[in-house]
């Protein structure tokens, strides 16, 4: 029992110093960028670039570690990332750091892919409930404990990338040392865009919405910071304060989605995250305290629509399809994530205020969207149980989900 608590405590500590060095460079490219004079449009592809990595490596690294093994890959995108994050330093240029960015993703992606697979083998049924829970609050508190720490330096300097450097190098050396056997993925088939929206339309359309308004928020609101003349510190706090209201909501909003018909929870929370996004966009001010409250709001009911939508995806599924359906799923939530900061850094160069005016508008859309299928389908009786996912890592869903697919079909070629 020790030494399984041991080997989990390794692999969480290894997680949080990744995960801690992301949080830091996330908000610092943004702030190093305007200063070293990039345009608004170049740092908007700059956070889509990130996003694109991720969706390379949701179609290639799992290809890789299959032939190569978790071991050499995380090897492979710890060196990767640490060398990027230096070349960063050495050469500052729109094209360079755009292309730089597309390479991190790729690496943190891969990183994840095999951690979160690592846990996965070293959970069993009775502790595997605690582990994501652990996983989530790790997953999401230290990034804003990266973010935090932009506080108490300059980002004139460059001792921050060296950090970040520095960090992901660490974080490999839990998870290299560990005596936990590797997991092995399992091969599944996939099936078509078309095939998915016929079984699940609102679960097709809002992971994509869901994941364009993640985007709109999480992956602009450094830059809106940086745009309205915020300095280093109140940046910080501004994307700190919108990822911790949505943490803290994670919970009950994932109660509420068991307990109740999930598409009313999605139009509440959207419709809640909507209404403080549109005011600032209409009647807002430049008081820093006002900006506070409204990203607060924001994020406290944003965080969830990814676990929303997958939840009520896998309530249409069946459990032959979860699997594939997943896979499917993540790159839908991706691309949405990656193509709305390009948008955004054409429509924010012209006035910040389109910050809100939209994300105001995308998560009404969604909540529209809901509503809309409500009236065209019988509400759902039985739903299964949400599983509350870290957004910015979505592969957790396909981890588990092949886990699940794994015992069932063990459990149906047993000799009865």
């Amino acid at each position: 029992m020790f030494a399984k608590l041991k080997n989990t405590a390794t692999l969480f500590l290894g997680i949080a110093i990744l995960f801690f060095a992301g949080g830091l460079l996330f908000v610092l490219v943004v702030v190093r960028a305007r200063e070293a004079g990039f345009s608004t449009q170049a740092i908007g592809l700059l956070q889509s670039s990130y996003q694109v990595g991720w969706l390379i490596a949701a179609v290639f690294i799992p290809n890789l570690i299959h032939r190569v093994g978790h071991i050499r890959v995380f090897a492979a995108m710890t060196a990767s990332a640490s060398a990027v994050i230096l070349l960063q330093i050495l050469h500052i240029d729109e094209l360079a750091w755009i292309l730089e960015r597309l390479v991190m993703g790729v690496c943190i992606a891969g990183l994840v892919i095999v951690a979160e697979s690592w846990l996965n083998e070293m959970s069993d049924n009775s502790e595997r409930g605690r582990n994501l829970a652990i996983y989530t609050i790790v997953s999401w508190g230290a990034p804003i404990a990266g973010i935090w720490i932009l506080r108490f330096g300059e980002p004139s300097d460059d001792q921050f990338f060296i950090l970040a450097s520095v960090l992901i190098s660490l974080a490999a050396i839990p998870l290299l040392l560990s005596v936990t056997q590797t997991p092995t993925l399992i091969e599944t088939a996939r099936f078509g865009l078309k095939k998915l929206y016929r079984i699940t339309p609102l679960g097709t359309t809002g992971t994509l919405l869901s994941g364009m308004c993640h985007g709109a928020f999480f992956g602009m609101t450094p830059l809106y910071g940086s745009v309205i003349g915020l300095d280093l510190s109140q940046i910080s706090t501004l994307t700190s304060l919108a990822l911790f209201s949505g943490i803290v909501l994670q919970w009950p909003i994932a109660l509420a989605s068991d307990r109740y018909d999930r598409r009313i929870v999605i139009v509440t929370t959207t419709s809640l995250a909507a209404l403080p996004a549109l005011y600032f966009a209409a009647w807002g001010t430049q008081d820093i305290v006002q900006q506070y409250f409204a990203v607060s709001m924001m994020g406290a009911f944003t965080l969830s629509l990814y676990s929303q939508c997958i939840a009520h995806a896998n309530d249409h599924l069946e459990p032959g399809q979860v699997v594939p359906a997943a896979g499917l799923l993540v790159l839908v939530y991706g691309s949405g994530f990656a193509l709305i900061p390009i948008i955004m850094g054409q429509l924010m160069a012209i006035s910040p205020n389109y910050y809100y005016v939209s994300n105001g508008l995308l998560t009404a859309t969604l909540a529209a969207y809901t509503l809309y299928r409500m009236l065209r389908s019988e509400s759902l009786e039985d739903q299964g149980e949400m599983i509350n996912l870290p957004t910015g890592s979505p592969y957790s869903t396909v981890v588990r989900a092949a886990e699940e697919w794994a015992e069932e079909v063990d459990t149906e070629t047993k000799p009865s």
